[in-house]
């Protein structure tokens, strides 16, 4: 960071933009840590908050561009809201139109993925699942 131009890159994974914003946050352990993050969003992807807007629009993805089972949107959001609580890692199996292996992945400090078993590959498989992720990666 030069004192022309204070913008830095935004700490989020995977944001990429610049900005002048700081995010103060209490990290693990009690300890204070600042960092740069370009909007609200970013700044909950880096103390891991996930809204239960955020986990439906993850779920509207999912139906939308992967054949989600609309009745299984419930217990998608319970199981989504009880390890955003904890603090942990979801590995929720949708299956949809990416096989029994569909899943989406929801990480503290990363953005939402999804993926398939790698002997269910197809070329629709996988543009459903690229279309997803990179949906995913702009919420």
């Amino acid at each position: 960071m030069n004192e022309t131009n204070p913008l830095r890159p935004c700490a989020a994974a995977a944001c990429g933009r610049a900005t002048e914003k700081t995010v103060v946050m209490l990290l693990p352990g009690q300890s204070w840590d600042t960092r740069p993050a370009c909007s609200l969003r970013c700044a909950q992807r880096l103390t891991g908050q996930w809204t239960d807007a955020d986990l439906e629009k993850v779920w509207e993805i999912l139906v939308r561009c992967c054949g989600a089972r609309e009745h299984d949107r419930e217990d998608f959001l319970r199981s989504a809201r009880d390890h955003v609580r904890k603090e942990r890692s979801l590995e929720y199996r949708f299956i949809g139109n990416l096989g029994f292996g569909g899943k989406v992945w929801i990480e503290k400090w990363w953005p939402p993925r999804v993926s398939f078993y790698p002997e269910d590959t197809t070329t629709k498989r996988i543009e459903a699942m690229v279309a997803a992720n990179d949906e995913l990666g702009n919420l």
